[in-house]
């Protein structure tokens, strides 16, 4: 299956607006359902969104009674991290926390690594996968509300499963 599309509406669960409208896409799926206890589904995604770029290659293994396996890798970069946000999950710490302190910055180059069954994420049992990491221009964040911001940071990102470290390589503070 392939797909081209310009100005694409996709529902999103789980999302705040839970509809995302993409700038465009394209993709080729390819299907494998031989086997009747067992679907295969590779890809390859290209989307951009909102100043968001983002080139995916996955796979999808569904069994018949069983949470689908994800192995997923994807590269991206960001004009805006703000355009991050329509695409979280409500209702969850980490996206309530991103919501609220991550202000602005873009990232340069990131990348994405997902493997293992959709009911185990986000994989803190060593089951599988879930790594984001991603290289922050002009970044500024503000960790909590009583602290000051961190400003004009360059630096890098990492997620490992529910762990969030940070590094930066400039910075600033703004004043208590």
């Amino acid at each position: 299956v392939a797909l081209s599309a310009e100005s694409m509406p996709i529902k999103w669960p789980n999302t705040a607006g839970s509809q995302l409208n993409l700038d465009s896409v394209k993709a080729v799926l390819s299907v494998d359902m031989s086997d009747i206890q067992r679907v295969l589904i590779d890809g390859d995604i290209e989307l951009e969104d909102e100043g968001i770029d983002l080139s995916t290659r996955l796979r999808v293994t569904a069994g018949s009674g069983q949470s689908p396996h994800l192995d997923m890798q994807s590269r991206f970069k960001a004009a805006d991290v703000n355009a991050f946000k329509q695409w979280l999950p409500v209702n969850m710490g980490f996206s309530r926390w991103f919501e609220r302190a991550i202000e602005s910055g873009s990232v340069s180059d990131g990348s994405v690594l997902v493997f293992g069954k959709l009911s185990e994420f986000p994989f803190d049992d060593g089951k599988g996968v879930f790594r984001v990491s991603a290289n922050i221009n002009d970044g500024r964040v503000a960790f909590h509300s009583k602290w000051p911001a961190a400003f004009n940071l360059n630096g890098s990102l990492e997620v490992n499963g529910s762990k969030l470290t940070g590094v930066a390589n400039k910075g600033s503070l703004d004043k208590f």
